[in-house]
């Protein structure tokens, strides 16, 4: 075959061509300072060049999310102190209330300093964060939870809780809904006696106080007292008392049956987280109705429930 004198300056320059493409992409990618230009470059290197981009940006993002998480944490955090704070101030005040020596116009002053600290718990209830959203409204970041009534507040959020994801595998809890925490508060646990047949007189029953809330059930029950005997000295008065509930017997502490008791008077009663006692000379048929509020069914709204004792401190 011969070789012409076109043939080699053509394939002179299509060799220089190709070094001067070579010198320009190697300039391009130490201007770049990455190997991979193109995907076709190395479609394989490309396409895990994009992975890890797209980790990085997630990366970012959680990282975003942490911040936002922590700073709606750290401003709830610091509006409970807050709350906390207040409510220990009125704790004190509801002692001093209690002033037997205070008269109308001193307690009426203390109404007025709870009324402003009440105030001042529904600024908290209705914080709202940098970009104007309402901590306490659970998914209803738009609305006012909170609006003041006569008898208290009035709720207009949700119970959601909002969750921020902050790693792959991880979602973080930014926000308590006013629900759980304004409106939601366990009571204390309860009791009440009537006397519902017999004859009991003022007095006859006294120092009643719960001593285990978390025994108390709720339920209601039925003290009755028995009187045996002709009072003679062969056959004397026996008096017996049994506790009942929904006439099942009820255990004392120790879980023996309260059933036929001997009764002396004073007689000090002590069943399901209760304890009272009953004196007098009691006759037979006699029998209290014991009604109890268990914790768990008595929770209060801080709002109504201060509003209540302020009217309270208010009435003559």
């Amino acid at each position: 075959m011969r070789v012409s004198t076109s043939m080699i300056y053509n394939a002179g320059t299509t060799q220089l061509t190709k070094l001067q493409s070579a010198l320009l992409k190697t300039q391009q990618q130490i201007s770049a300072d990455t190997r991979v230009l193109t995907p076709s470059d190395d479609p394989i290197a490309a396409a895990r060049a994009l992975d890890v981009k797209q980790r990085q940006a997630l990366n970012t993002q959680y990282a975003d999310n942490r911040t936002q998480a922590m700073n709606s944490l750290e401003q709830e955090e610091t509006s409970l102190k807050s709350l906390t704070t207040m409510i220990q101030t009125l704790q004190t005040q509801v002692v001093e209330a209690g002033n037997a020596s205070y008269d109308d116009t001193q307690r009426s002053y203390l109404a007025t300093a709870m009324r402003g600290t009440l105030e001042e718990m529904f600024g908290v209830a209705n914080t709202q964060d940098s970009s104007g959203n309402y901590l306490f409204s659970g998914y209803q970041v738009d609305t006012k939870p909170f609006t003041k009534t006569s008898t208290g507040a009035t709720y207009s959020g949700d119970q959601g809780v909002r969750k921020m994801q902050v790693d792959t595998a991880r979602q973080m809890v930014v926000n308590s809904s006013g629900q759980s925490v304004f409106e939601n508060n366990a009571g204390s646990a309860t009791f009440s006696i009537d006397s519902t047949a017999g004859t009991f007189s003022s007095g006859a029953v006294s120092s009643m106080s719960v001593s285990d809330a978390a025994a108390v059930t709720g339920h209601s029950y039925q003290v009755a007292f028995a009187v045996t005997g002709t009072g003679t000295a062969a056959d004397p008065y026996v008096t017996t008392y049994s506790v009942t509930d929904s006439g099942v017997p009820v255990n004392d502490a120790s879980g023996y049956p309260l059933t036929n008791v001997s009764y002396t008077r004073p007689q000090k009663i002590v069943f399901d987280g209760l304890s009272f006692t009953v004196s007098g000379t009691r006759t037979n048929g006699d029998t209290l109705t014991v009604s109890t509020v268990a914790a768990k069914d008595s929770n209060q709204s801080l709002f109504s429930t201060l509003t209540s004792l302020i009217n309270q401190l208010e009435t003559p």
